[in-house]
């Protein structure tokens, strides 16, 4: 067998390797990463019998995620733990009647959020990894009245020119303006 041909005959079997190891990685991840093509990777696990049911491994992460998003995650928190689309694990919620209702998700990922906030992540370093809004969090510090000191510029920015803000047409990204600018400020 030539150079060649061997040297692609041992990428090919990393990728299987990959593929087999991983059940979470796709054909194409393996692939990539071997430096084989999709095309013959895929040959190859149908030749060996090693091509995996796609159905029955996206059964899986869809279960998976309905178990997440009933300990309390949202749904986009609990699909991206899993790979899987979040409009897949939303129709699936609604088919089986398992949807809460918005506002019982957004409080238990708000309450995660002002968690990490008190564990001494950033407000905006919280709000992200509680997959809440950064304005969300900042409000619902204020009700609490646990925002930090260094924190409050927002607040105030937030406050001052809310009025203002409401009545134009660019309401959100006039907020994230502010937002930004307070942050900027507050770095300063």
């Amino acid at each position: 067998m030539s150079k060649v041909n061997q040297e692609f005959v041992e990428r090919l079997d990393n990728a299987i390797q990959l593929y087999l190891k991983n059940e979470n990685l796709s054909i194409k991840n393996c692939a990539c990463t071997a430096g084989v093509s999709e095309t013959a990777l895929t040959k190859s696990l149908r030749q060996q019998g090693f091509l995996r049911d796609k159905k029955t491994a996206k059964d899986q992460k869809l279960e998976k995620a309905i178990e997440l998003y009933n300990t309390g995650l949202s749904i986009l928190s609990a699909s991206k733990e899993v790979a899987i689309g979040n409009d897949t694990l939303g129709k699936a919620l609604k088919k089986r009647g398992l949807l809460r209702e918005n506002r019982k998700a957004r409080s238990i990922n708000l309450q995660k959020a002002i968690e990490y906030y008190q564990q001494g992540l950033s407000v905006n370093a919280a709000a992200k990894k509680a997959c809440v809004g950064h304005s969300t969090l900042v409000a619902g510090l204020i009700k609490q009245q646990l925002l930090r000191e260094e924190d409050s510029a927002l607040e105030v920015v937030t406050d001052v020119y809310q009025p203002e803000i409401k009545e134009s047409r660019g309401y959100s990204k006039a907020l994230q303006l502010l937002h930004r600018s307070a942050r900027q400020h507050q770095a300063a």
